[in-house]
């Protein structure tokens, strides 16, 4: 038993406010390096699909989410011939890295693609995600033996 257990309301998730379906490999959000002229930059190969699938959802939103949200995310990797039932291996990445790429923004920059949930305005600050969990996981094979790479990212409104 935690020490803090019913001293805390841990919030609850309610509806779903969004649910998108990122068709794109997951790939983990490199961290900032210093560039010529000792200015810090973050490599964009690696948000370059992912701002495109973001960018659907943004422009179907009006209006940013503004209201504390819960946001999970599961990490979809092609099953082929896998003997492993989680992709624990180093080339899919770290999950903390995996879902920073979803939700944190990037710096404004010209020479950066923008990805992530606030610069798309689908939430209006990262202050209002108070939680979520994530996962990654290994795509079940269709009916033909297919897989695919695939993020699902599901934003809660809190109870």
């Amino acid at each position: 038993m935690s020490r803090y257990e019913g001293l805390v309301n841990i919030p609850e998730r309610g509806k779903i406010i969004e649910e998108m379906n990122l068709f794109c490999i997951p790939t983990p959000l490199e961290r900032p390096r210093l560039g010529k002229g000792g200015r810090f930059y973050t490599p964009r190969d690696n948000q370059r699909y992912l701002y495109k699938e973001v960018n659907y959802y943004a422009k179907s939103r009006t209006i940013p989410i503004n209201v504390p949200t819960i946001v999970d995310c599961f990490f979809y990797f092609k099953f082929i011939g896998r003997t492993v039932q989680f992709p624990t291996s180093k080339k899919f990445g770290d999950v903390d890295n995996l879902t920073k790429a979803v939700y944190d923004s990037v710096s404004a920059s010209t020479n950066v693609i923008k990805s992530g949930l606030v610069v798309h305005k689908i939430i209006k600050d990262d202050s209002l995600i108070i939680g979520g969990e994530s996962y990654k996981l290994f795509d079940k094979e269709d009916e033909d033996g297919n897989t695919e790479d695939y993020i699902v990212v599901r934003i809660y409104e809190v109870n």
